[in-house]
């Protein structure tokens, strides 16, 4: 999940394969997910693909279904996306603040504690979470994100 909600572009060449995106706190969690043996081989507009090493290779394509960019309003970026078993899947990343309003309450506690934790050892933070959408539930939500932001491309 974490490789997915970025707007990171894998590049692969001849000398290899490279990562460009508008900030390198994306590229860093690509980076990581690689070194997990998850790795972000292909991104285009309509989908991601990973392959997975430690799953024979196993190949894993996720529909993007909409992609909302990070504002600095809202302190998030979120994607829907729609996995293999057409699952809907909403990933947020965001300051860890907004974050917390999307989590029980158990869980907004230990993400305050943790974000201070590490707060105070001078590091950046974000958040992530995730929750599987039913198709109604996103339809009605695809429908008033057109309507209120018409001209915005999906990424």
């Amino acid at each position: 999940m974490l490789a997915s909600c970025n707007n990171v572009n894998p590049i692969t060449e001849d000398t290899g394969r490279s990562l460009q995106a508008s900030s390198p706190d994306e590229i860093s969690f690509v980076e990581f997910t690689d070194n997990l043996g998850y790795i972000m081989y292909n991104r285009k507009n309509d989908l991601i693909m990973f392959q997975d090493s430690n799953l024979n290779n196993r190949y894993d394509r996720f529909d993007i279904l909409t992609c909302v960019p990070f504002r600095s309003e809202t302190k998030k970026m979120r994607i829907f996306i729609k996995d293999s078993n057409d699952q809907i899947i909403l990933m947020i990343k965001g300051a860890e603040s907004e974050i917390c309003k999307l989590v029980n309450n158990n869980e907004s506690q230990w993400l305050n504690y943790k974000t201070k934790e590490l707060s105070k050892k001078g590091l950046r933070t974000l958040a992530f979470c995730y929750k599987l959408i039913d198709k109604d539930v996103y339809n009605t939500f695809k429908e008033n994100y057109d309507k209120s932001y018409p001209d915005q491309k999906e990424q």
